[in-house]
């Protein structure tokens, strides 16, 4: 049997994504198939297809760029390293009295999937959740995620959940929403401050070196095991400080 030829679009396809990450401000079509040796409308269908898989994005009107999807990926490969030192951070977590349910989740394919958990119904077993992932505007790690990831990640997870169809419920007007994101920002954190509610939820960014947002870090406890501010504070102070601890 014969040698496999690769397969010549792919190869196109991974010269495209690694020039891209040479230019974070964007290139034009022309300038791409100029750089490849190729004719535009041959680049125009390999930009078309990477962009179907959020590969790459257009901006400015004229230009393409690195998407989320691959940013995604990227940081997935860096966030895989840090997992061994979530769990860890998250075992010293579990012994609070308050008893959190604690969850470390990442983005992925425009949800927010839940990595690890752990809970007081299993105490001392670390778990790897399939599918469960966090509503993006009644979550703490949602909020978080809206508050503090890049901003073309925000823009392509708003567009796989709009605010119209997920969000006008329980914020009545994005204009709402807009105000409480930009109080988290100046806080570092995001609450759920949803009237109500029977848990204390709370999530804090984790960084990767670069400063990007990579995952968050989040907490829920019944009010009635904390209902005093302070003991809400603490939580607040503990779990923002382990999102620290792991970003550095």
């Amino acid at each position: 049997m014969g040698e496999t030829k690769p397969v010549q679009s792919l190869l196109r396809g991974i010269d495209l994504l690694e020039i891209l990450s040479e230019a974070p401000e964007g290139m034009r079509l022309n300038d791409i198939a100029d750089a490849m040796g190729l004719k535009t409308p041959t680049v125009h269908n390999l930009v078309k297809t990477l962009a179907s898989r959020n590969m790459i994005v257009k901006r400015n009107g004229n230009q393409y760029a690195v998407g989320p999807a691959l940013l995604a990926l990227a940081s997935r490969l860096k966030h895989g390293m840090q997992l061994s030192s979530a769990e860890k951070v998250i075992r010293e977590l579990s012994a609070m009295d308050c008893g959190p349910v604690i969850n470390y989740s990442t983005p992925l394919n425009n949800r927010l999937l839940v990595r690890i958990r752990m809970s007081p119904d299993r105490p001392g077993i670390i778990q790897h959740p399939e599918g469960q992932t966090n509503s993006l505007y009644g979550s703490a790690t949602g909020l978080a995620f809206l508050a503090f990831a890049p901003d073309d990640h925000v823009l392509s997870m708003r567009q796989a959940s709009p605010f119209h169809e997920y969000g006008i419920r329980l914020w009545e007007s994005l204009e709402s929403l807009k105000s409480y994101i930009a109080s988290c920002r100046e806080l570092g954190y995001a609450v759920t401050p949803f009237a109500g509610q029977e848990l204390f939820r709370v999530a804090a960014p984790v960084r990767d070196r670069t400063g990007v947002t990579v995952a968050y870090l989040g907490a829920s406890v019944p009010f009635g095991r904390m209902s005093d501010k302070k003991e809400q504070s603490s939580l607040i102070e503990a779990f923002v400080a382990a999102a620290k601890e792991l970003s550095a």
